[in-house]
């Protein structure tokens, strides 16, 4: 095993180690990347509606408090037309901003594996698995689509929690890497963009070799490959799919398990665009 990869587990399964967020929050707020003149009519925008709002309110209030019950229906009237053409503009304005403001794209992985570990909540607490987690601040995006990770790291969390001990541990590191010097010496790529994402997923327990696998449609004795069960298989297929690379080790002395994904950067500035009011 390597030096870097000792530190990692190390820290990884150190108690005294950075404790999780809680479940549910974002691992790291994405970079909306929006200048402050868009920012400002946001706001505007946001405190205009929330005016309409009690604006409204004091509208529906004064209904029969008139002493002139024809002028109070008219005006009550009148002023819920306004408020609702005032409303329409605002919401239009709003979605006019939202599809002419591009979003870029950053920090998926952590976030995919942030909601990967909340749909798991209820399991990892049931054995009071503990989690661990070290992630690269401003770490580029994939080429992978986030849903071929959220299913790779679904697929590996829902490996592991079988194996993995009431009170064991679970931990995740997150770091740019060189690409391997094979590899890169193959494609001639230039040294600048020989980096790839390194993903280590590191917990308690392992299958002992030769063990019988048991799959989700009852089906044993399924023959292994040098990642050992079905279902990292499909990962590692589609991680393979996109250039990628996935190992699996097991540690009999420490009684760990340590799965390995080595994902392609993304080169390009990825952004989108919020969706408008249908």
């Amino acid at each position: 095993m390597a030096e870097g990869e000792e530190n990692s587990i190390s820290f990884l399964f150190n108690n005294n180690a950075k404790k999780p967020s809680p479940f549910g929050e974002r691992i790291l707020s994405q970079d909306e990347g929006t200048s402050f003149l868009s920012s400002f009519f946001v706001e505007l925008v946001s405190q205009l509606k929330k005016t309409l709002v009690s604006i409204k309110s004091y509208n529906e209030l004064s209904r029969g408090r008139f002493k002139d019950e024809r002028f109070g229906e008219y005006f009550n009237k009148k002023m819920s037309e306004d408020i609702e053409k005032i409303n329409t503009v605002l919401a239009g304005f709003f979605d006019y901003m939202k599809v002419n403001m591009p979003i870029r794209k950053a920090n998926t992985i952590h976030h995919v594996i942030g909601e990967v570990l909340n749909s798991n909540k209820q399991k990892l607490e049931e054995k009071k698995i503990k989690i661990f987690k070290k992630f690269e601040e401003n770490l580029p995006e994939t080429t992978l689509h986030d849903e071929q990770l959220k299913y790779a790291f679904h697929s590996i969390v829902q490996f592991a929690l079988p194996l993995i001990p009431n009170a064991g541990s679970l931990g995740f590191l997150t770091r740019l890497i060189g690409a391997q010097k094979e590899k890169a010496a193959e494609e001639a790529l230039p040294p600048e963009t020989q980096k790839s994402i390194e993903v280590l997923i590191l917990f308690s327990g392992f299958r002992k070799p030769g063990e019988p696998v048991e799959v989700a449609l009852g089906i044993p004795g399924i023959p292994k490959d040098d990642v050992g069960d079905l279902i990292l298989r499909l990962v590692k297929e589609i991680v393979q799919k996109n250039c990628g690379e996935m190992k699996l080790e097991s540690h009999e002395k420490e009684a760990r398990t340590l799965v390995t994904l080595i994902l392609p950067i993304e080169r390009r500035k990825v952004f989108f665009y919020q969706p408008a009011r249908a």
